[in-house]
């Protein structure tokens, strides 16, 4: 999950399901555009792209750069 101030809601990685292993990912990206009424959630979310093809290293690295964070991608 990314933070209430980025872009980027959220990236949902996903492995296709054929050997070698490929993944993709999935970005949801915070929307602007919408009313809030009153006892609604302010914010919402929707998919906007999908990335395919990509390698376990690649996944993880478009998630990076989507300023996701993750408990895998630390060390330690």
């Amino acid at each position: 999950m990314g933070p209430l101030t980025g872009p980027v809601m959220a990236c949902a990685p996903r492995r296709m399901w054929w050997k070698p292993w490929k993944w993709q990912v999935t970005i949801w990206h915070w929307r602007d555009d919408i009313e809030v009424k009153p006892g609604q959630f302010k914010y919402k979310a929707e998919p906007t792209e999908t990335i395919k093809n990509l390698s376990l290293e690649g996944a993880i690295g478009i998630m990076k750069l989507c300023d996701v964070e993750h408990k895998d991608f630390t060390e330690g």
